[in-house]
């Protein structure tokens, strides 16, 4: 429950575009004083959510690295184009 808090209290969370983060954090906050495991539990898929989004920026960081190296870059004949592996 310490790895939630950490990620309902980061900043970045918090000043989601996407959805309501000061609420959810509030929310949490006070299901986890409460001991409401239900309405934690709800929220939870903020915080999943929240996980596999940075896990496919940094996929997405990774993948524009791979294709922008040129040791990444075929050379072809003459009449051909270059082509990414």
């Amino acid at each position: 429950m310490e790895h939630t808090h950490d990620i309902y209290s980061n900043s970045d969370f918090i000043n989601s575009k996407i959805w309501n983060g000061k609420k959810i954090s509030t929310d949490f906050e006070l299901a986890k004083k409460q001991q409401v495991a239900s309405k934690i539990g709800e929220l939870d898929i903020f915080c999943r959510l929240y996980e596999m989004n940075n896990a496919f920026e940094d996929i997405k960081k990774d993948t524009i690295k791979k294709q922008a190296d040129e040791s990444n870059f075929i050379d072809k004949p003459e009449n051909d184009y270059n082509i990414l592996n």
